[in-house]
């Protein structure tokens, strides 16, 4: 019964980016030739992780099932706490769920939109550290984050309110704010997020089992159904 649910979805590489969604260029990409001729393509699953924050891959796991639910998100992004409300409850059940687990990809790319306090980068920082200390903060934390989300073109929280979110959770984010050890990773992985044959081109992006999730699908109740009676079989 896999096609049953996979048929709503379509492969990574013909995904065709929605207007629903926060950009790394400022706009949608124009679509092209090369990436709707592979729509057809059968994308080969993604192998399954380690749980916790993967300081060379720029991506937090949680849960440890065999199915990967990636889900590419910017803190600043509105689109992505828009994604956040709708799938908030369904994201933390798969993220604890025997069948599957959730792969955050956390991208900086609006550090441009925040007057130079790379507001981005801090945020995911402290969803980094948490990853580190206890990957049950996640979360709890990005809901936070969402709740409090600064509008574009804006400083954003400072490092004290960031500390004072993982502080409520339990975490503490006070050194990796002032050391800033994974700027870099961040840079790299918001770059490459946006390149090569099954780069994303937006966010929020979803991918079960490494298909794309269409993005008028990704703030509908009718979403965690649908993820939920694939894991039921797989």
């Amino acid at each position: 019964m896999r096609t049953r649910l996979l048929s709503t979805l379509v492969p990574a590489a013909a995904l065709l980016v929605a207007l629903t969604a926060c950009s790394s260029g400022g706009a949608p990409a124009a679509p092209t030739d090369d990436r709707s001729a592979s729509a057809t393509a059968d994308p080969t699953s993604p192998p399954a992780l380690r749980p916790g924050w993967d300081a060379a891959a720029g991506t937090i796991t949680l849960g440890d099932g065999p199915t990967r639910i990636d889900v590419w998100f910017d803190p600043m992004c509105p689109y992505c706490k828009q994604f956040d409300e709708a799938q908030r409850e369904a994201l933390a059940d798969w993220s604890t769920r025997d069948g599957s687990q959730v792969v955050l990809h956390p991208l900086t790319f609006l550090d441009r939109a925040s007057q130079g306090s790379a507001y981005s980068t801090r945020a995911a920082t402290v969803l980094a550290a948490a990853a580190e200390q206890d990957p049950a903060a996640v979360l709890p934390i990005l809901l936070d984050l969402y709740d409090q989300q600064p509008a574009e073109q804006t400083a954003g929280l400072d490092d004290a309110a960031l500390r004072a979110i993982a502080s409520a959770h339990g975490v503490d984010a006070a050194e990796a704010l002032a050391d800033r050890p994974w700027d870099a990773t961040f840079r790299k992985t918001s770059a490459e997020a946006f390149s090569g044959r099954d780069a994303i081109t937006g966010t929020p992006t979803m991918r079960v089992d490494g298909r794309e999730v269409p993005s008028g699908q990704l703030y509908e109740s009718g979403l965690r159904r649908q993820v939920d009676t694939y894991l039921d079989q797989h």
